[in-house]
């Protein structure tokens, strides 16, 4: 499958989004660590 990603440039970082998928968005200094941090997987939750 393929989704389309949105970049947008703030004066402080870079956001990355996939409108196709509610609540998938990453930020990062770069576009490309925007990017890496939207392919990452979500780190499995911490147990307790």
């Amino acid at each position: 499958m393929r989704y389309t990603i949105v970049i947008e440039e703030s004066w402080r970082n870079y956001a990355a989004n996939v409108p196709e998928l509610p609540g998938c968005v990453a930020t990062g200094a770069s576009q490309a660590e925007a990017l890496r941090s939207l392919r990452r997987p979500p780190a499995p939750p911490s147990e307790q």
